[in-house]
């Protein structure tokens, strides 16, 4: 068994999540209320298809419904997000 086919069911839309967070947030940072308008919701359709996409994800590689898919993929985005702030913490420090 290789890595290939969940690296690729993670990273395509990772990726596209990244790119779509790093456009909106610098899209806030210009001055004109038209930007950073379009940045915000940059961010929120970015992150809105990516959990839609996990939760689809979730309900297929694991057969469950869509209620507990969005619970497991909301999980692991909130332990992701943990270890990525202690880690941040750690390297500051």
């Amino acid at each position: 068994m290789t890595l290939r086919q969940p690296f690729y069911e993670q990273c395509y839309p990772g990726a596209v999540c990244a790119v779509g967070l790093s456009l909106g947030t610098s899209l806030t940072q210009v001055r004109d209320p038209l930007f950073r308008g379009t940045g915000q919701a940059t961010i929120l359709v970015s992150l809105i298809m990516f959990i839609a996409v996990v939760t689809l994800w979730f309900a297929k590689r694991d057969s469950i419904g869509y209620f507990r898919a969005f619970a497991s993929a909301m999980l692991a985005l909130l332990q992701g997000s943990i270890f990525i702030l202690v880690l941040g913490f750690l390297l500051m420090r």
